[in-house]
């Protein structure tokens, strides 16, 4: 299947959604909501600002602002109610829409719950006017709707002016979608309510992106809050705010992060209710296994419980270099841009999985033909205005982050209006004024062509796989299934692994440090490799979010003991942090040669799979894995240190099946 056309309101008419379809679900399944989340704020004002639009502007603004909604309230309210005074007011019962027939006792419960969460309830005698209730949600959620789309008519505008509006068909064709229903999918669900994680509290309206990748997307050699995935979210929120969704966008790349053991960790690094999970790894992916990398990340995200559309970028490079004299290019390119892709005689990888909502984005088709341009060259997009005396030239500056994240918001803003008018749609053409999902599934229109059939969990590790095609380049063992993996790195939503220690009892409240230890036991702290560069970015205030940090202990810390519960006949993963430049920093061991690693009491050996290693990789991952297979059930893994020297063994990450 050829990608959609990336910009148009053509996009997704006319293609059979229908063709897959996920499970329903009726389990009790919890979406964690995060076990080690506490840097995640760690630049409080920022982080309060972002979230808080009561904060922004002037007062007169604000004035305006409750000025304006009121009004266009109260005439829609109006309008509605003497349109349907004349309807019976059971017709227009939430209860009766949302859940088939009820009691009435129920029904005044919906009524009035439904009334109080949008800010409306008010005092009503014991045969309160329910029907005048309604009107009011019903009038409430109308004006709503025309908030938001107003709201994002004019963000598209202004992205339009800021890139350029003769520029901006060049730079917004860089998306380029295999399943754009997939994503809006997603979008009428969180504005109907029923986008929640099963067991997590208040999520009906969450519309959570989150982002894993390396330095390039973590915003190193630029101010935290300038990386694209941030931007992105001040880009969209006020639009998606107007519309009533719980926006969150999270931004948990790593600097010098290998692609393995990040594509068995999508679960711990992203968390269970992401909605949209991106892939930014092409730096670290290269030579013959770099599909099967790509493709263990995108199965493991499609493991998640809500199934997440997966979006696929580049590693933000685009614009040519300088030639040796720093001249910058002039004239512009001819000819297209090579295709970003995954895939070889197997078939293309985002093509293979297009159910699923990929998309992709990539820089240099971006400004393929514009790079010669002041505004989108090599100086304006990475060059100009980092904060760090000696940046890296793959790092975009602070202008590379802003373009990406112009041209994605541009898309997801498109995406939430397209949502906006099927539900609208479906309000008039179905007579119903407060669709469920089911609803608007079974509506006799092109609407339901529109929608498909949509699930927002799974239900268990065996309905995981269903739906899913085999894997195409990694081996089964490896990607049949969904991975487990407990780790200490940070940014995580979830799993980490000190949850797993039975001894030393006292790790599991541990807290990890930047400064160096040299204590006799166990503990957690920084990297050695990285200390130099996260003092700094201290200093300098940065606020990176990633922190390598490791669980270390040498022959006189003693036995470490870990408890892992498998699911299916498998090998176990021990994973070490990354070497720099090919190596390990000084007073750091070796998990293979220096200690003595046993299963249930068994000794294993370590040894490194043919499926995962490759001398060609740009990265190969600086993992371990078991000899021989475990079964299911519950395992006691023990790690004894034997180095003499004095030296660390470090591990930063247990992968289990």
């Amino acid at each position: 299947m050829s990608p959609l056309e990336a910009d148009g309101a053509t996009a997704g008419r006319g293609t059979d959604y229908d063709r897959h379809h996920l499970l329903q679900r009726d389990d009790e399944e919890t979406c964690i909501d995060g076990l080690n989340t506490s840097n995640k704020h760690q630049n409080e004002e920022f982080w309060r600002k972002k979230t808080s639009r009561w904060d922004e502007g002037s007062s007169l603004r604000r004035m305006l602002k409750v000025f304006i909604f009121v009004t266009v309230l109260l005439f829609v309210t109006n309008l509605v109610y003497e349109t349907q005074s004349s309807k019976k007011s059971d017709d227009l019962s939430l209860a009766t829409i949302q859940h088939g027939e009820s009691s009435s006792a129920d029904e005044e419960n919906e009524v009035a719950a439904a009334a109080e969460d949008e800010g409306l309830h008010q005092e009503t005698s014991s045969n309160g006017n329910k029907a005048d209730l309604i009107q009011m949600s019903v009038a409430n959620d109308t004006a709503k709707m025309l908030t938001a789309r107003q709201t994002i008519a004019s963000a598209l505008k202004a992205l339009q002016k800021d890139v350029g509006p003769e520029y901006a068909s060049e730079l917004f064709g860089s998306v380029r979608f295999w399943n754009r229903s997939y994503i809006k999918q997603k979008l009428i669900r969180a504005l109907l309510g029923q986008n929640g994680c099963p067991g997590k509290a208040q999520s009906d309206h969450d519309f959570i992106m989150s982002f894993a990748g390396t330095s390039v997307t973590a915003g190193h050699d630029n101010y935290f809050n300038q990386s694209y995935p941030i931007v992105l979210e001040r880009l969209l929120l006020d639009s998606y705010t107007a519309a009533g969704l719980n926006l969150e966008v999270r931004n948990h790349a790593m600097g010098n992060n290998p692609a393995i053991p990040a594509a068995f960790c999508v679960r711990s690094q992203l968390g269970e209710d992401t909605d949209v999970a991106a892939w930014e790894f092409e730096m670290m992916v290269s030579g013959p296994l770099k599909n099967a990398y790509v493709e263990e990340w995108m199965r493991n995200a499609l493991y998640l419980p809500k199934r997440p559309a997966l979006l696929m970028l580049n590693g933000g490079e685009g614009a040519r270099e300088p030639d040796a004299e720093g001249a910058l290019p002039v004239d512009a390119r001819t000819g297209p841009p090579p295709p970003f892709s995954y895939g070889g005689d197997k078939g293309d990888l985002f093509e293979y999985y297009d159910a699923f909502g990929v998309h992709s984005q990539a820089m240099h088709e971006a400004v393929w033909k514009l790079d010669h341009l002041d505004k989108y060259n090599f100086h304006a997009l990475v060059q100009a205005g980092k904060p760090t005396p000696k940046p890296a030239k793959w790092h975009p500056g602070p202008g590379g982050h802003l373009l990406r994240a112009q041209i994605l918001a541009h898309h997801y803003l498109r995406l939430l209006d397209d949502a906006i008018v099927v539900v609208q749609e479906t309000f008039s053409e179905t007579g119903q004024d407060n669709p469920t999902i089911d609803i608007i599934d079974g509506a006799d229109s092109a609407v339901r062509k529109d929608m498909g059939t949509y699930s927002a969990g799974i239900e268990n590790v065996e309905d995981a796989t269903l739906g899913l095609p085999p894997p195409l380049y990694c081996d089964h063992f490896f990607c049949g299934s969904p991975a487990s993996c407990a780790m200490t790195f940070e940014p995580k939503e979830q799993g980490s692994l000190l949850d797993l220690v039975l001894s030393p009892a006292n790790l599991r409240s541990t807290k990890p440090t930047v400064e160096p230890q040299k204590p006799k036991l166990w503990h957690v702290q920084l990297y050695a490799a990285d200390f130099d560069a996260v003092v700094f970015s201290k200093k300098q205030g940065f606020q990176y979010l990633d922190m390598k940090y490791v669980l270390q202990g040498n022959h006189k810390a003693g036995p470490l003991k870990l408890a892992v519960k498998s699911r299916s006949e498998n090998h176990i993963f021990f994973c070490q942090p990354p070497k720099v430049w090919g190596h390990m920093p000084a007073h750091c061991g070796d998990l293979k040669d220096d200690a003595v690693v046993k299963i249930d009491e068994k000794r294993v050996s370590m040894v490194k799979s043919s499926s995962l290693y490759d001398k060609e990789s740009s990265q190969p991952p600086n993992c371990w894995i078991s000899e021989w297979k475990v079964k299911p059930g519950s395992h006691v893994i023990t790690i004894t240190p034997t180095n003499s020297d004095g030296s660390y063994v470090a591990l930063s990450a247990l992968i289990w099946f």
